[in-house]
């Protein structure tokens, strides 16, 4: 499938649904990575809400798109943050499923204060996972797209099928294999996904070749690869087609991948072609990049076109 052969239900009350991930993201700056066994002091610290598609519709949000998150939190003040950082941003979190007694999922991010790379630990009650039994079918169908990240996938491939039998555009964020990512893939219309995964998922070294490898899997899916510091790569009807990122000074890179994914999304539910779509992302990540944690940065549709407009042709310096 080609990237304008997308086609989006009408008449839905949001335009994306996320299911998959929410927590709160411990941001840790630190003046160099430490090792083990080692000491390092904090140059700064902040609490943040957190999650792959809690963040992501976040960002969809900010750019202009009406969303709501179907995920699960603890009864405790982690999870009250999750969902009241949500309702300020103007998710609707009414999906939101409290577990008593439990802890919601966390992450340690620590980041290098002088490139804004980033390593995570991270942390999840088992109590406070979304079980298949609390998903309902008219919850995730109610959108135009239904956004999953591998969170998600733990619930199995029903959300994945009923978004399918309804036409739900379907879009995925998967940064390592589970026992069905090949039969999830199969389901997805929109497949981005970092550098390393086409080739954990082919056995293919070489980029190209891990792609188009991928690809097979299901040749109707969008499949875009980010590639950090040096944009993105993606399939487009027979061919690989490349997009330099924006240069910037980053301060964070925590959740670049969300925002990609989030504007990824708005550009193809206006209808933007690949190359401008591929552009657009580009840019929302990078503006987001400039501040600390993954949503301070998240910009808004007038930040990105801001900076589109700046730099027309080329990368932004």
């Amino acid at each position: 499938m080609t990237f304008d052969a997308l086609r989006f239900p009408a008449n839905k009350p949001f335009d994306v649904v996320g299911l998959g991930e929410i927590a709160i993201d411990h941001l840790c700056i630190v003046p160099r990575a430490p090792g083990m066994p080692d000491k390092v002091r904090m140059s700064r610290y902040e609490a943040q809400g957190g999650g792959q598609v809690a963040t992501a519709m976040v960002a969809c949000q900010r750019l202009g798109l009406k969303t709501k998150f179907l995920g699960k939190v603890g009864d405790d003040d982690d999870g009250r943050l999750s969902i009241d950082e949500l309702l300020r941003e103007g998710v609707d979190a009414s999906g939101v499923r409290v577990a008593k007694g439990a802890a919601t999922q966390l992450a340690v991010i620590l980041i290098d204060e002088h490139s804004g790379e980033r390593t995570v630990v991270w942390n999840c009650d088992e109590e406070s996972m979304l079980r298949p039994s609390e998903l309902r079918r008219e919850e995730v169908v109610q959108a135009r797209a239904l956004h999953i990240d591998a969170t998600g996938l733990a619930f199995g491939l029903e959300p994945l099928q009923w978004a399918r039998e309804a036409g739900v555009v379907t879009s995925i964020d998967i940064d390592h294999l589970l026992p069905d990512t090949a039969a999830a893939l199969e389901l997805v219309d929109l497949c981005i996904v970092p550098e390393t995964f086409p080739r954990e998922l082919t056995g293919e070294r070489d980029l190209e070749r891990a792609m188009r490898a991928m690809h097979e899997v299901n040749p109707r899916a969008v499949l875009c690869v980010t590639l950090g510091a040096e944009g993105c790569i993606a399939w487009d009807d027979g061919a690989l087609v490349r997009e330099p990122a924006f240069r910037v000074r980053p301060i964070d890179t925590t959740a670049c991948g969300d925002v990609f994914h989030a504007a990824f999304l708005f550009a193809a539910l206006q209808g933007y072609p690949l190359r401008r779509a591929m552009r657009f992302s580009n840019a929302a990540a990078a503006i987001k990049t400039l501040k600390l944690g993954g949503r301070p940065g998240i910009p808004t549709l007038a930040e990105v076109e801001k900076l589109l407009a700046l730099s027309p042709h080329a990368p932004a310096t």
